[in-house]
């Protein structure tokens, strides 16, 4: 089980607001974060991240960053 899962992220983050994976696959992927204001005086965030993620080892490696607009990433 995979805890950046976008349905299993939502039960375990109380800061996701909705979370969607616009393309790829299970190891690499696109995905929309949005996330609630974490402070009354902060606005809430709409990102757009490329995550890659694996298991080496016995253990889950998660790299994600974030992609500028209009990039288009193939998987």
């Amino acid at each position: 089980m995979q805890i950046f899962d976008c349905e299993t992220r939502k039960k375990w983050d109380s800061t996701v607001k909705d979370i969607k994976k616009l393309e790829g696959n299970d190891q690499v992927y696109i995905c929309q974060n949005a996330s609630y204001s974490p402070i009354f005086f902060i606005s809430e965030r709409d990102t757009i991240d490329k995550r890659i993620e694996f298991e080496d080892s016995g253990k889950f490696i998660n790299f994600t960053t974030s992609i500028e607009d209009g990039v288009i990433i193939f998987v």
